[in-house]
């Protein structure tokens, strides 16, 4: 349980330094000028980050998912917020986002998301249209049960076949343990039947 914590509790500061980042650098009069640039440099940095890891041996899977999840959030709001926030076409990729963290990071990192993006996002000067913008914001709220859900159930999932593997593994063990018997069995009514 307290491993839960701690996951949880970095995954939030990972996920809040990541909003906060893109929101400084897009509230930027000089960095917003470099948006482009900044989503591309990630995407290499990104990349690049993977290749070394892949061929230093490899890291664990959290670290990678930690890294996805990080680089993605980082990509995806300054993106949405360098195309006006809550009115941004690109608004919709919040709702991947949200179910990429239940199934990547702990449930729960989901709702914090949608948190700390609804706080940020009423932080944003531009306010066109109050009404649609509240809308936006219900709907993250209304879509993180739905990837609570899901992520909770993948997880189940995956300790499922865990299990399995578990099982398999002692089965094959169990099967090799009953064939050496069965030879020595064999072996000593050879022995029996010839002394």
């Amino acid at each position: 349980m307290n491993n839960l914590k701690v996951r949880l509790i970095t995954h939030s500061l990972l996920l809040t330094m990541s909003v906060l980042i893109a929101y400084v650098w897009t509230s930027s009069q000089f960095l917003a000028d470099y948006n482009l640039q900044f989503v591309a440099f990630l995407i290499i940095g990104y990349f690049s980050t993977r290749l070394i890891l892949k061929k230093a041996g490899g890291a664990s899977v959290k670290t990678i998912s930690g890294l996805d999840m990080t680089v993605l959030t980082l990509i995806i709001f300054t993106l949405i917020f360098s195309t006006g926030a809550l009115s941004s076409p690109l608004f919709f990729l919040l709702y991947f986002l949200l179910f990429g963290l239940a199934l990547l990071f702990e449930p729960g990192s989901s709702l914090f998301m949608v948190f700390i993006s609804s706080f940020i996002f009423l932080l944003v000067p531009e306010k066109k249209d109050l009404f649609s913008e509240l809308l936006q914001l219900a709907s993250l709220f209304m879509i993180v049960p739905l990837a609570l859900i899901f992520g909770k159930q993948y997880i189940k999932l995956m300790q499922s076949e865990l299990e399995v593997k578990s099982l398999t593994k002692e089965e094959k063990k169990l099967n090799k343990t009953i064939e050496e018997q069965q030879q020595q069995i064999t072996e000593m009514e050879k022995d029996i039947k010839n002394g």
